[in-house]
C-alpha cells in the first residue's frame, strides 16, 4: 500500500509557497511538545471513532478488511 501512495505522491507536483497555511504552522509552532502531544491524541481518538463507526455502519470489523455479516 505504501508503494502505491508513494507512486501516487510522485506524479504532484511540488508544493509552493501559495499551498502553505502559514497562519498554522505558525501556530504549531507556538506549541509545546506536551500540547502537540494532546492534539495529536485528540486526533488519532477522532480516527479510531471514525473507523469504529464506519465499520458498524458498513458490517466491518475495524481491525480487519472482513466483513462482520
Amino acid at each position: 500500500m505504501l508503494d502505491s501512495v508513494t507512486s501516487a505522491l510522485s506524479h504532484c507536483p511540488p508544493p509552493s509557497e501559495a499551498d502553505l497555511d502559514r497562519d498554522l504552522l505558525d501556530f504549531l509552532q507556538s506549541l509545546t511538545p506536551a500540547q502537540r502531544m494532546r492534539h495529536h491524541e485528540s486526533a488519532l481518538a477522532l480516527v479510531r471513532a471514525l473507523r469504529e463507526a464506519g465499520g458498524r455502519l458498513h458490517g466491518v470489523d475495524a481491525g480487519s478488511a472482513s466483513p462482520t455479516r
